[in-house]
């Protein structure tokens, strides 16, 4: 099996609850020594799944315009496909009363999209909400664009059968915020997930 490899830089990654009250779940700016994310003392981030890749904190962060946070701390690298690359996991209380959204932040830069999916229709997933019963939700797909210069951001409520790709192609070597959303509504099948670049 092909080794895929890609750099992705993520900095700043923030969680939000919106319901009955407005509560931040999580804000992390990576700001630790560089090393394997999951080893260094003081994170809350822990290895699932296992892979040959691990997740690195290395020197350096990422800056937006206007962005509150902005060029703090450092940033993560991930480098590899989903088959090889090892995955991270940060917990925090249950969320799933009815009218409640929570929302995810994060600034991305992608270095390099040598030996991304060359333009399937699937892609590759890089961050998703889970729940205790580690069902994925709202998962954020990327693949190659349409030269090596651009790629694309894809949006997936549950599974790769409702992925849905972001209308234009994002540019390598630059900074884009990306937020998205799960909204959970009353009955079955209702929840709603959203996309912002």
């Amino acid at each position: 099996m092909k080794e895929k490899h890609f750099l992705l830089f993520m900095s700043f990654l923030s969680l939000i609850l919106f319901g009955q009250s407005h509560a931040q779940l999580l804000e992390e700016n990576f700001n630790y020594s560089t090393g394997v994310l999951t080893e260094i003392i003081g994170t809350s981030w822990a290895e699932s799944p296992t892979g040959s890749m691990d997740i690195q904190v290395v020197s350096g962060n990422l800056g937006f315009s206007n962005y509150q946070s902005s060029n703090i701390g450092n940033k993560i690298v991930l480098d590899g496909g989903v088959s090889g690359r090892s995955g991270i996991v940060h917990t925090f209380a249950q969320q799933s009363t009815a009218n409640t959204t929570i929302y995810c932040s994060f600034l991305i830069s992608v270095d390099s999209t040598s030996d991304l999916d060359l333009n399937t229709s699937s892609g590759d997933y890089f961050a998703n909400f889970q729940s205790t019963t580690a069902t994925n939700r709202a998962y954020i797909y990327i693949r190659a664009g349409s030269d090596s210069l651009t790629y694309s951001v894809g949006l997936a409520k549950a599974s790769s059968t409702s992925l849905e790709w972001y209308n234009s192609e994002l540019e390598v070597n630059t900074t884009y915020l990306i937020v998205f959303s799960y909204s959970f509504i009353e009955g079955t099948g209702n929840d709603i997930v959203k996309l912002w670049i």
